[in-house]
């Protein structure tokens, strides 16, 4: 999912489907596209794109342990 969208709706959806017809290892995480800021969570300063992005690794990284 992105951040940008408060609804999960259906990346929640999705993974009840897959679910049901039998792929038990699934985890929907959250990963930013960079498209869009939102403060105050973050600053926008220099260093702005290489966080998210270390944001995004990480969490892929969770993922798929």
């Amino acid at each position: 999912t992105e951040p940008q969208y408060r609804q999960k709706g259906t990346a929640q959806t999705l993974e009840n489907e897959l679910k049901r017809k039998g792929v038990t290892d699934v985890e929907i995480i959250d990963l930013d596209p960079m498209e869009t800021l939102s403060p105050p969570d973050d600053k926008l300063d220099a260093g702005w794109y290489e966080r998210r992005m270390r944001h995004n690794i990480e969490e892929l990284k969770k993922a798929l342990r």
